[in-house]
């Protein structure tokens, strides 16, 4: 038996054209150095275009920094903090002076407050548990997360996020392929399939537990749980043991959570 995959598209995890992972701040909380996945003075349209004519235009941008800097905070009395901000020029890093020329409005007896801030801002440190080619899209072992008011810190949730081991999502895809019942489908050994799976779930043991599956041959697309086709690739992912998967934020998810899955097949001796 020869099986030619033809396409394999993973939902969810889509690395746009010249998309890559965004390099954020640092921040200092209890003391402790963390990377802030997050870039606060960002979040106000007005006050990020006046900073950005503040800096000076010959500073370095990249595409993990496309607004040339690295600022530096701390959380102190509850209050989020600029510190300072950094910029690349040429061969140095050089601080950036002055800053109040720009933050004279968020001048507060303890610093530049970070007043312009409603949001969750996400610290992390440690390995990356999980990676997206995107923005800040990715999760470190350790996270804490900020819930910031008018720049005041209201709560701090601590987070310790980790990989499971097991097959990945690229040896399912292979594992499918190997494990599919063709013999019982002579009928589709000249036809395409496609496999939509949404909504993945395993339990706490890495076992397959639930999917909303769909498959489509042609122009039809079969949604019955009890189709012969949809039967046979839910007894497959059960029998796939344990999956890889991740715990993140207390919650436990695949990596992947929906792709599609397309093949051909073709049967000689």
């Amino acid at each position: 038996m020869k099986t030619w995959i033809l396409g394999l598209t993973f939902l969810l995890n889509i690395s746009y054209l010249y998309a890559t992972g965004a390099s954020g701040d640092i921040a200092y909380l209890n003391g402790e150095k963390w990377y802030m996945l997050d870039k606060p003075i960002e979040r106000s349209e007005t006050l990020r275009e006046a900073f950005h004519q503040f800096l000076p235009e010959e500073r370095s941008i990249s595409t993990a920094d496309w607004e040339g800097y690295t600022a530096f905070w701390e959380i102190k009395n509850n209050q989020l903090l600029l510190q300072k901000v950094e910029v690349e020029i040429g061969d140095s890093i050089q601080v950036i002076q002055n800053l109040n020329q720009v933050f004279a409005n968020y001048q507060t007896p303890t610093g530049i407050l970070a007043s312009w801030v409603n949001a969750d801002i996400r610290l992390g440190r440690g390995e990356t548990v999980r990676y997206v080619h995107m923005g800040f899209d990715r999760n470190e072992e350790e996270e804490c997360i900020l819930t910031v008011q008018e720049g005041i810190v209201l709560h701090q949730t601590f987070y310790q996020n980790k990989k499971v081991k097991g097959y990945t999502m690229e040896e399912i895809h292979k594992e499918i392929i190997q494990r599919f019942p063709w013999q019982e489908f002579p009928e589709l050994s000249k036809k395409r399939i496609i496999y939509m799976l949404q909504d993945i779930q395993v339990n706490e043991k890495g076992a397959f537990a639930s999917a909303s599956i769909s498959a489509r041959i042609g122009v039809e697309w079969i949604n019955d749980n009890d189709h012969p086709l949809i039967v046979a690739l839910r007894k497959i992912l059960e029998s796939i043991y344990p999956w890889e998967y991740l715990i993140i934020h207390g919650e436990r998810r695949v990596e992947h959570p929906s792709f599609f899955l397309s093949f051909n097949v073709s049967q000689s001796r």
